[in-house]
């Protein structure tokens, strides 16, 4: 998903190693039309999956 690539690149912050802070695009300011594109990637990925919840969780 190159704009999230991208939107990670030019805005995310490296806090430390394994921490990444994203929040100006994806928690604390959404952008709904970044989201909208990953949700659509997700449904194209998965759609041919068969993945269900476990009872057990």
């Amino acid at each position: 998903m190159e704009e999230l690539v991208r939107r990670i690149q030019e805005e995310g912050n490296v806090l430390s190693e394994g921490v990444l802070k994203v929040d100006r695009f994806i928690t604390h300011q959404v952008d709904p039309k970044l989201m909208e594109q990953i949700g659509s990637r997700f449904a194209e990925v998965f759609s041919q999956k068969n993945y269900y919840k476990s009872s057990d969780d």
